[in-house]
């Protein structure tokens, strides 16, 4: 298979690559004097065209919200044990989402006792998503400490930032870079419980208003660095490059 790679991308004059973590990876395997071309997933569309109402979370506890795959992967267990660090703290999580470790995370909610904080719902259609999103302060994400995983940015991530939401993340390699680059929340180390508590505190502590500029950062990093038009521009730019 090795063989076979380091064929492909040496015979090859552009290689597009999802992350920019797969750049050395390109290069380690051959692809040394090929382009190397940035060109990231973007979030389904009707996250790009989402009109806001006015559901935004009036009430005062903090609503954060995870959507997605509940998988080993996906880490979702180190959230727990910060929700428990922050059971006095005024802030809630909702999960919506399926996967294999649901289950256990329905076992460890009860055995915290952490019925009051956080709440185990359905998936939903995609279509309700932008919509759901506004009506929580931040959204979050998180991954598990593996080199591989270091590579991906969760597709979930694109259509957060189009939201205009903060995101509050745990995770490394890629998802960091994108968190820290668009300036759109706060990140810290995967599988780490106490971290991830002390960036929801300080979440908490920031005013409507500076939350707000978080949000706007992310949606304006979107559409400047993911966005469908953005890429398929790229694509046709390069197609006229070797033309």
């Amino acid at each position: 298979m090795g063989l076979v790679v380091r064929w492909i991308y040496r015979n090859s004059n552009l290689v597009f690559i999802q992350s920019k973590q797969f750049e050395e990876s390109v290069k380690r395997w051959g692809g040394v004097d090929t382009e190397i071309q940035y060109l990231p997933n973007w979030a389904p569309q009707l996250f790009e065209t989402h009109l806001k109402s006015k559901n935004a979370n009036s009430e005062s506890k903090i609503k954060l919200l995870f959507a997605g795959n509940l998988g080993r992967a996906q880490g979702v267990s180190y959230l727990l044990d910060a929700m428990n660090i922050l059971k006095n703290e005024n802030v809630v999580l909702d999960i919506y989402g399926d996967g294999s470790e649901k289950p256990l995370l329905m076992d460890k909610i009860k055995k915290l006792d952490l019925f009051d904080k956080v709440k185990l719902k359905e998936v939903l259609p995609l279509e309700q998503m932008p919509g759901l999103y506004e009506k929580y302060d931040a959204l979050v994400v998180s991954l598990i400490d593996d080199k591989n995983l270091e590579r991906v940015l969760p597709s979930k991530v694109q259509g957060y930032l189009a939201s205009g939401k903060p995101i509050l993340a745990m995770g490394s390699g890629e998802l960091k870079r994108v968190i820290v680059e668009s300036e759109s929340g706060y990140v810290c180390d995967p599988e780490d419980a106490k971290s991830f508590s002390e960036i929801v505190l300080k979440f908490l502590k920031m005013s409507r208003g500076d939350r707000s500029i978080l949000g706007s950062h992310g949606k304006n990093y979107y559409f400047n660095n993911f966005s469908r038009n953005n890429q398929i521009n790229q694509i046709i730019q390069q197609f006229k490059k070797a033309g």
